[in-house]
């Protein structure tokens, strides 16, 4: 990996860099072989938040070094901001392993005694069609629905991935054949053209994601069809986004107003712009898509601003964290955790202005966010504050309740992990509350195992 970040890293790129970016190679090829090596039976929890965190902090250095903003990729560069990041980085990776292995716990339940409730699937699927169409209501008048008083509601409780883990579970239950397969299949189809006719890649990968964890989950193989949907979507599709999103009047009111077809083809047209007839189109849009995969410029930033031109924040952002903990459907009036966090951070970085932060907000990484609180000590300290959350959460999962068994998965997918504390803990509790509420109310509506379900038929019994 060392070897390979040399040969391959950018010019942009000292060979000082790339090599300590190939150290964090090194850790992450290690984590993830290990577990495909052993045909680990174990949500791959660790797994997929350290590879997350090499894509956004050192994989950048494979690709020209870049910034959106009005700051200067080799002035970072030139002051050792862009080296000192990537030291950061490999901090962060192993102080996440060290706070990962002294948490304590026990493992979870794998074999297990206890059978949950079989569900009544065509239940389960409608749940999860609703929940779809929720989604794409929400991204479609995304403007026109912002302040309502239903708009977080139906963010929490309609999470169409909820869905999707049921039916992988009642997949698994049936030997891996049944209504639950096709029903799975067709859910996440049209999870994904949601995200694609709302070029909104994120929702487009999350049913992909979701679905992987959630077969390696149940100890299943990881089909290789997966994989390849996966690399279409980020490689093929995602460079097009932009250019579809200007030719629908993306974020605009003329989008609520397109059709099917409109959309149909505007993503052909995209796609042939980028693919076949505009190559300055195409390098721009893959630019771009390296861009917002590119956490390692914004953790320079701070590394070079953090306390020369912007002070110790101090934990002062991290006040926000008990807010998030309680919803805001118990709490209406609590006080606007993006206002104290993302807007703060982009106000005093130069990433946005005060008119700018009005209508999009900057989830900064962690990394950033450690440094800007404590310096180097808060780096340390937000790693292994990440490595302990991921392992209770890895420690809740098992596939002996259905509960455990979805709500750790929906937090790994709907929580990127390498976002701020804040952020990163925001969301566990309403997310928590809406897995137990959905699975719980259709688990009440299913049948002790070794029986069908009372209001609708699942498929073979074991």
């Amino acid at each position: 990996m060392i070897v390979a970040h040399l040969l391959l890293g950018h010019s942009d790129y000292s060979s000082e860099e790339r090599l300590i970016a190939g150290a964090c190679g090194v850790i992450t090829f290690n984590i993830l072989w290990t577990y495909f090596a052993k045909r680990s039976r174990d949500l791959p929890a660790l797994e997929w938040v350290v590879l997350q965190l090499y894509v956004f902090f050192a994989m950048p250095v494979l690709s020209a070094g870049t910034f959106t903003m009005s700051h200067s990729f080799q002035a970072l560069a030139a002051s050792g901001a862009v080296r000192n990041a990537l030291v950061a980085a490999c901090l962060f990776l192993l102080m996440l392993l060290v706070g990962w292995m002294v948490m304590p716990g026990r493992r979870p339940g794998v074999p297990v005694q206890q059978q949950p409730r079989r569900l009544p699937v065509l239940l389960v699927f409608g749940y999860g069609v609703v929940s779809v169409g929720v989604a794409f209501l929400l991204k479609l008048y995304e403007l026109e629905w912002k302040a309502t008083w239903f708009r977080h509601p139906l963010l929490v409780f309609f999470l169409p991935s909820i869905a999707q883990l049921l039916l992988v579970f009642e997949l698994r239950r049936n030997g891996g054949s049944g209504r639950a397969r096709a029903l799975l299949l067709i859910l996440t189809a049209m999870m994904v053209g949601i995200g694609l006719l709302t070029s909104r890649l994120s929702v487009a990968v999350v049913p992909v994601i979701t679905l992987a964890l959630g077969m390696l989950g149940t100890g299943a193989r990881l089909p290789a069809r997966l994989v390849a949907v996966l690399i279409l979507l980020v490689v093929v599709i995602n460079p097009a986004k932009h250019v579809y999103r200007e030719l629908t009047g993306y974020r605009t009111a003329d989008f609520a107003e397109l059709d099917f077809d409109d959309m149909i083809g505007a993503w052909v047209t995209s796609l042939e712009e980028v693919w076949v007839s505009d190559t300055a189109q195409r390098e721009e849009a893959f630019g771009t898509t390296v861009e917002r995969l590119n956490n390692l410029t914004v953790n320079a930033l701070v590394l070079a601003w953090v306390p020369a031109q912007v002070p110790y924040a101090k934990g002062e952002p991290w006040l926000a964290v008990p807010y998030g903990l309680v919803p805001r459907v118990l709490w209406p009036g609590k006080p606007n955790l993006t206002a104290i966090t993302n807007d703060r951070f982009a106000l005093q970085f130069g990433m946005g202005t005060e008119r700018t932060v009005e209508r999009t907000t900057y989830a900064y990484p962690i990394i950033a966010d450690g440094y800007w609180n404590f310096g180097w000590l808060g780096v340390a300290l937000v790693a292994l504050l990440a490595g302990a959350f991921w392992k209770a959460t890895f420690r809740i999962w098992s596939r002996g309740n259905l509960f455990r068994f979805v709500f750790p998965i929906v937090l790994l997918v709907e929580t990127q992990a390498t976002v701020a504390v804040p952020t990163l803990l925001a969301g566990v509790v309403q997310t928590a509350v809406a897995c137990f509420v959905v699975v719980k109310g259709l688990e009440m509506l299913g049948s002790p195992p070794g029986r069908r379900p009372r209001l609708l038929r699942v498929g073979h019994r074991e």
